[in-house]
């Protein structure tokens, strides 16, 4: 007869199982670390990249949707999970853009379809302007404010984040608001727990917001660089972390980019808005194989 730990393990893998139903779970070293990631299907390859604080669950009913079509990827980038496990290296776009394109040399991907959110959306963007020969398009799904090239602008988002006191509940949740068209319900115990984890690590936290601040400058005289088909998509709603006026101008610097803003929806269109963000990016993905296939 099995133990009760063993049954406890066997009820766990099938909750697992049951939230990725038909998605492969797998794990790889990179630079002498794990991280895992999800996979299924076959055909043209996209690869979702997720923001600070996420995890490549987030992305798990597109991978269910898409799946059917296209060779689908989630990874969990290690120093941007909610672990916030973090080594205390140097934190840039161009670091990450690096070990994207490590993880997809040893995963065997010449060339990918990135979706991003968030500060995923940025090294997405850095990732095209470094590897266009591997980069067939971008999805960027409420990138946030990096700056803009004139003077006398307000802060980036990286900039405004470090101020905030995240270890106080109140912010915490007037941050998850302001995130949302329509805010979700968060368990005290959840919120709790959450505040406790900044509390142990805002320095950590901190140190990161600076390293990415002062990177912001650098992504943004890269924009130009990127000749992939390009779709932007935001919320109308999302007040702190990406607001209309930087979608617009991301758009302007990327040449020939699509802005998608969204009704009643804030920083997370993809999970707000699915049917609709979904069927703007399967429109846009089929018209850019079409003239990729028309240019070959």
């Amino acid at each position: 007869m099995p133990s009760k730990n063993l049954i406890s393990l066997a009820n766990l893998a099938n909750l697992v199982t049951s939230v990725t139903k038909g998605l492969e779970h797998k794990e790889i070293c990179i630079d002498g670390r794990n991280t895992n990631y999800l996979e299924a299907g076959s055909g043209e390859t996209l690869l979702f990249i997720h923001g600070f604080g996420g995890t490549n669950h987030m992305w798990r009913s597109w991978l269910q949707q898409l799946k059917t079509r296209y060779r689908v990827i989630a990874v969990t980038i290690p120093e941007l999970e909610p672990t916030l496990n973090f080594s205390k290296a140097h934190y840039s776009f161009r670091t990450y853009s690096e070990w994207i394109n490590e993880f997809i040399e040893k995963i065997g991907v010449t060339q990918c379809h990135l979706l991003a959110h968030s500060t995923g959306a940025c090294i997405a963007a850095f990732f095209a302007s470094s590897y266009p020969e591997k980069t067939v398009s971008i999805t960027l799904f409420s990138p946030p404010d990096i700056g803009q090239l004139t003077k006398g602008t307000t802060e980036n988002t990286f900039e405004k984040a470090r101020k905030l006191d995240l270890t106080n509940s109140d912010q915490l949740k007037k941050l998850i608001s302001d995130s949302f068209f329509s805010t979700p319900k968060i368990p005290m115990l959840l919120l709790n727990q959450l505040t406790k984890i900044i509390n142990s690590r805002q320095k950590d936290i901190n140190f990161m917001l600076s390293q990415l601040s002062n990177a912001s400058s650098v992504l943004l005289r890269r924009l130009p660089l990127i000749n992939s088909p390009t779709l932007i998509i935001g919320g109308k709603s999302d007040i702190f972390l990406s607001n209309t006026e930087t979608l617009k101008y991301l758009q302007h610097q990327i040449n020939g980019s699509q802005l998608e803003l969204l009704e009643n929806c804030g920083h997370f269109p993809f999970q707000e808005q699915t049917n609709i963000s979904m069927a703007i990016f399967e429109n846009f993905i089929a018209t850019t194989l079409n003239n990729n296939l028309a240019a070959s």
